[in-house]
């Protein structure tokens, strides 16, 4: 998928104003799984994405230290803060929408050795998606 199509479908998904809130919206959500995700997954899946994000991410992987267990609540709340949002509901639409987008951009394989990386709840709400 190209940088295009990914950033209109989260805009769309997302309910987002524009291109880019949708940008600003999938780095601050790519940023947070990256720091939830073992190291090799988090390379995996950005290997398949735009290369602005795959950057983004391996950028990250590059300075982080270890794996965030981290659960739902407080990956929303990171989100809700990066964003500047009023409320976790909008955090959580937005996380949702760049979920389901990463799900069309990265092969069904790699989002499944994705989702076995992640905290428990992180998972979860990957997989009812």
């Amino acid at each position: 998928m190209d940088r295009e199509t990914l950033l209109r479908n989260v805009q769309t998904r997302a309910g987002l104003a524009d291109a880019k809130e949708a940008e600003k919206a999938t780095r601050a959500v790519l940023l947070a799984l990256a720091d939830a995700m073992a190291p090799d997954e988090a390379h995996d899946m950005a290997s398949q994405l735009p290369k602005e994000f795959r950057d983004l991410v391996m950028g990250r992987l590059a300075q982080r230290g270890p794996m965030q267990k981290i659960g739902w609540p407080q990956f929303v709340e990171r989100v809700q803060r990066d964003l500047d949002l009023s409320t976790g509901e909008e955090a959580e639409r937005v996380i949702h929408g760049i979920f389901a987008t990463l799900k069309e951009a990265v092969s069904p394989g790699e989002m499944k050795d994705v989702e076995g990386t992640l905290p428990e709840q992180l998972r979860e709400h990957l997989q009812a998606i």
